[in-house]
This record gives structure tokens, sequence and C-alpha cells, in this order.
């Protein structure tokens, strides 16, 4: 029983880089090689640096992390098959019906799960927790960390409130380029998490 919850890969990137540069600010975080401070890097420097790791998707399902192995197609196709074979998908775009699909899929073992993690919490409790994680806003974003806007072409951002900081273009393809195989994969794993529908018999309700 393998299942997963996939993020856009651009998304997850810039979320990982503001991530380490912000746990940095308290516990300066060396880069392998350059023997430099991460929190004074921008995304563009850690995009070009000896530590920076490219399809980290692709390479957890192949299990292979070495920065000098160049990762192929057919490590792409593997991953599908993984994917395809052995995981119920959800994505993060679609946390809410993710959610719902892996309680529904996994039963009262799921909710044995969330009783353990919660240490015994009510349900009313266990609830809010959802409601909190899943629908407001994401209350645990990392407030450093600069919106993806996934169509330059209309300005739109993601969100409703205006913001001060989104990623740029150049960035954003520059990791798409980095990232070629595991934006193919993610693309996949949205076909998947919509045909697992029918599949399964689930009724995702589309957020």
């Amino acid at each position: 029983q393998l299942f997963t919850m996939i993020r856009h890969p651009v998304e997850r990137e810039i979320s990982y880089f503001y991530a380490l540069k912000s746990s940095s600010m308290d516990r300066p975080l060396q880069m392998e090689k350059e023997g430099v401070n991460i929190a004074s890097y921008e995304l563009s420097d850690w995009l070009e640096s000896s530590s920076f790791l490219d399809n980290i998707m692709v390479r957890s399902i192949i299990n292979n992390f070495d920065r000098s192995y160049i990762v192929t197609v057919q490590d792409l196709l593997v991953s599908k098959e993984v994917l395809r074979r052995k995981c119920l998908v959800g994505l993060l775009d679609e946390k809410g019906s993710s959610w719902r699909r892996m309680r529904k899929y996994f039963g009262k073992s799921w909710d044995r799960l969330q009783h353990g993690d919660l240490h015994g919490k009510n349900d009313a409790s266990r609830n809010e927790c959802e409601q909190k994680l899943l629908f407001w806003g994401w209350c645990n974003r990392n407030p450093q960390r600069p919106y993806v806007n996934h169509d330059f072409g209309s300005g739109w951002t993601g969100f409703a409130t205006n913001v001060d900081k989104v990623v740029d273009k150049k960035s954003y393809e520059q990791i798409e380029i980095f990232n070629k195989w595991d934006m193919i994969l993610y693309e996949y794993a949205k076909y998947l998490f919509w045909q697992q529908d029918a599949w399964l018999g689930f009724d995702t309700v589309k957020e």
C-alpha cells in the first residue's frame, strides 16, 4: 500500500530552496563544494551550484541520488510504471480531494494512523487540524517563499491576494529545463490521479 502527494516540480524546488535558506539563518548551512552559507544565495545561484540535484522525483523512485548520474528516459519509464502499478496518487494542487481519496481507500487503517499521529485528540480537534492544513490558505507556508506564477501571460499568481514577490520567468523556465523528466512524470501523475477515479471507483470533487 503505497501512496504519495505529488507537487509541481517548479513549486517543489522553490519551496525547498527557501526552506533551506530559512533554516540556515538559525543554523548556517554550507554548500557542499562552494563553502558558502546558502542564506546568501539567490535562487539562480543555487540552481547553478554543485549542490543542486535535478529530477528528485524520478531519482527517488529509482533510488539514485548520485549527482554524477544523468537521469535517462528509461528511468522516467520505470518511474511511470511504478506510479501506475504501485501507487495511490495524490496531488498537492488537489489536496482536499487527495485526502478524501486516501481516507476512502485505506479505510480503518487510515483512521487508526490519524489517531496515532494526533495522540488521542477527539474528532473535533482532528477535523479542525485537517481543515487548517487542507483549506485555510496553507497556514504552514514559508512566508519568505515567493509565489509561483504558472501563467506569465495573464499575470495570475494562483492566489487571490496581492503579492510582492513572484518567481521570475527565467528562473521558472530554468527549473523546468533542469527537471525535464520530473515535469513529464508530474503530468503523467495528474493523468493517473483522474484515471484512478474510474479504476478505483472514487468520486473526486475538484477543489
